[in-house]
């Protein structure tokens, strides 16, 4: 690049059309962030909620369990898997049991 091209460049034109593109660009950008937070408004449930705390957890768990099981041998991941599931359930049935007794 040659020095015509630097000064070309930096001329007080090329400044002004450039801030205008970005602020009409950052307009665009605040439009479009208005018009999706006005859509999303109330439109998610209980049921969105837990299906997206669920794909957490599982999706999360779903990238270590090879490498817990690979660690710990296929005998011994094995038990231990079933056994936190057996814990799992059992807390779930305590929390269930608690709130239905709550209820009462």
């Amino acid at each position: 690049m040659d020095a015509t091209h630097v000064v070309e460049a930096n001329t007080p034109q090329s400044h002004s059309s450039s801030r205008a593109s970005i602020e009409d660009s950052h307009r665009n950008f605040n439009e479009l962030l208005s018009k999706e937070s006005s859509k999303s408004k109330h439109q998610s449930n209980c049921f969105d909620a837990f299906n997206s705390t669920v794909k957490t957890f599982a999706g999360a768990g779903t990238f270590a369990l090879h490498w817990s099981i690979r660690q710990a041998g296929l005998l011994a991941g094995s038990l231990g898997i079933f056994i936190l599931a057996i814990l799992g359930f059992y807390c779930f049935f305590l929390y269930v049991m608690k709130y239905l007794v709550h209820l009462e």
